[in-house]
């Protein structure tokens, strides 16, 4: 959903690729521009909008970009192949984590730079801080960028924190 304008959603299927409503799903249109997946892809996934940008990834063809509201689709190029989770920061830039390599990634200024190798899932950006960027793994490891992805330090929780009797919620 458009966070400025709800009757604009965008929905995606496997089979049928991604489909667009203006008129809040009076009449649905078929976004031709990004790739239908093939029959062996499960999901497109690390779909964000942002003012007129929106960004989708599409497992194997990487990262499709919109600059001008979903009338034109293009291709990024240099980036991860697809995405598992992505994140926006206040400033416009796209921050991924890639499923097949795991690896953390920034589109900027046009450009894909991978930013922290390892085995990466979550990702979060501070809505009020650009460069603070917050990372995950499977296994409890988690890591702070407090500079747009220059440096990292954090721990790692090693799944200390899955149960607990002393916690009140």
């Amino acid at each position: 959903i458009d966070p400025n304008d709800s009757k604009v959603v965008y929905a995606a299927t496997p089979k049928d690729g991604l489909w667009v409503t203006r008129d809040a799903g009076t009449t649905w249109k078929k976004v031709d521009a990004v790739p239908t997946l093939a029959a062996t892809e499960t999901a497109y996934s690390g779909m964000i909008i942002q003012g007129s940008n929106i960004f989708i990834g599409t497992p194997g063809q990487g990262v499709w970009l919109s600059k001008d509201g979903g009338a034109t689709w293009q291709a990024t190029t240099g980036g991860p192949v697809d995405v598992s989770h992505a994140a926006i920061a206040p400033d416009g830039t796209y921050y991924a984590t890639g499923n097949t390599d795991k690896d953390v990634w920034k589109f900027s200024g046009g450009v894909w730079t991978k930013v922290l190798e390892g085995h990466w899932h979550g990702i979060a950006v501070d809505p009020f801080d650009p460069k603070n960027i917050m990372i995950s793994d499977n296994s409890g490891g988690i890591r702070q960028s407090k500079d747009g992805g220059v440096t990292w330090q954090g721990h790692n929780m090693n799944k200390n924190l899955e149960s607990s009797a002393d916690v009140p919620w």
